[in-house]
């Protein structure tokens, strides 16, 4: 084999790894949805902090390719938590997101307040952050058709006891069709995710999206009272795929594009 078709062999080689890699970096056209959790010491710590998300951090992660953010507190006063949606087109800008904003001079000079707390006066306590890979029947974050203003965001988090169950419990959503009867009932889709890093693994994660509070309490009913439910929580192969649930209702803030 002459030089030239060396070269040509690695050049098609490298090719061919390249694609490869993108597509497992994509997951044919899923999104890695990500879920920030910050907490705070104090509902004004947190204001100030949802201003540093509209002001300047949320346009900046815009900027870097991560649209459809979302921002959100919990309903219940006593939870000072921020809860941060952000949906990646690949792993990459879920792993390079937080570099391309800090080297962003429009992003550091907006949020210089924030961005330079001290020691002794931190912004937030912490930050818990969690990594999902969408589901087949929600492959991208949904953001509402309309922003109602009463809107409500329902996050609910199901733990399993072992991988097998929790995987059954993701079939359940997709190939059972509780997704669909989500839909048919009016519990409109913002993510479902399978959790692949961070907390209470295994889990799935999701958000749906109503009108107001009332519109919410109705689609549950409809979906609790359903033949579809009934049939499909009595088949014995989705037995115990569900060993805690975590439910938050949540308001979007300000700063959410949601």
């Amino acid at each position: 084999m002459t030089g030239q078709k060396i070269l040509a062999v690695v050049a098609l080689a490298g090719l061919l790894l390249s694609g490869r890699a993108q597509a497992a970096n994509s997951i044919e056209g899923k999104e890695f949805i990500e879920l920030r959790v910050y907490s705070f010491k104090s509902a004004d710590k947190r204001k100030a902090y949802n201003e540093f998300l509209k002001t300047a951090a949320v346009p900046a992660l815009n900027r870097a390719g991560v649209d459809r953010i979302g921002v959100f507190v919990d309903k219940k006063p006593e939870n000072l938590n921020l809860y941060m949606v952000l949906p990646h087109k690949s792993l990459e800008s879920f792993a390079t997101s937080t570099r391309k904003i800090m080297a962003d001079q429009e992003y550091l000079a907006a949020g210089k307040t924030i961005l330079g707390s001290t020691k002794q006066d931190p912004a937030y306590e912490r930050i818990e952050s969690n990594l999902f890979v969408s589901f087949d029947m929600v492959p991208k974050l949904v953001a509402p058709a309309q922003k109602a203003p009463a809107r409500v965001f329902q996050l609910r988090i199901y733990e399993a006891h072992n991988v097998e169950r929790g995987h059954k419990k993701i079939h359940m959503f997709n190939e059972g069709g509780e997704v669909k009867l989500f839909r048919d009932a009016g519990m409109h889709p913002v993510f479902f995710g399978e959790a692949i890093a961070g907390t209470k693994i295994p889990n799935l994660t999701y958000m749906i999206t109503f009108e107001n509070e009332e519109a919410q309490k109705a689609a549950w009913q409809t979906f609790i009272n359903g033949e579809g439910w009934k049939k499909l929580k009595s088949d014995p192969v989705y037995k115990d795929t569900v060993s805690h649930i975590t439910n938050l209702v949540l308001s979007p803030t300000e700063a959410s594009q949601l």
